[in-house]
């Protein structure tokens, strides 16, 4: 297998990878100051997905390596986070 170069980059395999990494960034920039909506804003991403993704990274190393190995799908995450009804209502409608 290739090794990667260090300017290379890696896309997420599953969504708990691509939460993960989302909320790493929504993180850098609250630690910066930054509000949700201007995350939201800066990173062209939808702010209740900024939110959720904060939780996950927030959350339990033991619960992002399940949602990771087990390759979690978008329900699932939103419903062992506790996540919003809004965050749901606005996946459904996106299908």
């Amino acid at each position: 297998m290739p090794r990667l170069r260090e300017n290379e980059t890696v896309l997420p395999a599953n969504c708990a990878e691509w939460l993960h990494d989302l909320g790493k960034c929504v993180n850098k920039q609250m630690r910066r100051g930054a509000g949700i909506e201007e995350v939201a804003r800066l990173l062209f991403a939808n702010p209740q997905h900024c939110k959720l993704a904060l939780v996950f990274f927030r959350a339990a190393d033991v619960l992002k390596l399940r949602a990771m190995v087990e390759e979690w799908n978008w329900e699932r995450l939103i419903s062992e986070l506790g996540g919003s009804r809004t965050a749901r209502r606005e996946e459904a409608g996106a299908r």
